[in-house]
């Protein structure tokens, strides 16, 4: 285990926080640390009475392409990650979700990166509108759990937080 010795904040932005600390190895070295701070996401895959899935595709400014996700969005500051994803799933989808069950937490980049991802699986309920960000521009699609085993085969589906949902999915007989 490493213990922290000092940090230093570079940065701090409306999403992240950027530090670098110097920290002490279990064997005495000191080390320098970057590590970019998030407050975290929910995650949930929505189940449609037809039993196939909803996701989103958007365009995703840090990989310069279109992604194919479950619908996700990061959590305030100390809010509840089941709260946070339904609200993200009326406003991305439009929908309530009911029987939300947890499929665990994702953790994107342990290396340097803070961010943990709580990934929920739901049923669709009631229809209620979708209310997207003001910048948010996404394409709603409707997948059977094969294709999407197909299409991360096929690498059409490359999102972690996805992949690892549709193996939870799978794994769970969900």
């Amino acid at each position: 285990m490493e213990t922290k010795v000092s940090g230093v904040n570079i940065f701090e932005g409306k999403i992240i926080k950027v530090d670098v600390d110097e920290a002490v190895c279990t064997n005495g070295n000191k080390v320098k640390r970057e590590i970019v701070y998030h407050n975290g996401g929910s995650a949930i895959a929505l189940k449609n009475n037809e039993g196939n899935y909803y996701l989103v595709r958007q365009y995703r400014y840090g990989q310069k392409m279109e992604l194919l996700e479950f619908p996700a969005g990061k959590l305030e500051a100390n809010e509840n990650p089941l709260e946070a994803i339904k609200r993200e799933c009326i406003e991305e989808l439009g929908y309530s979700a009911k029987n939300i069950v947890p499929l665990g937490m994702l953790v994107p980049t342990g290396a340097y990166l803070s961010e943990r991802i709580f990934m929920y699986h739901g049923i669709q309920d009631e229809y209620l509108g979708q209310n997207l960000d003001e910048n948010e521009d996404i394409t709603i699609e409707i997948y059977s759990i094969g294709q999407l085993v197909e299409m991360v085969k096929t690498n059409q589906i490359i999102d972690a937080k996805t992949v690892a949902m549709i193996f939870k999915i799978i794994i769970n007989e969900l």
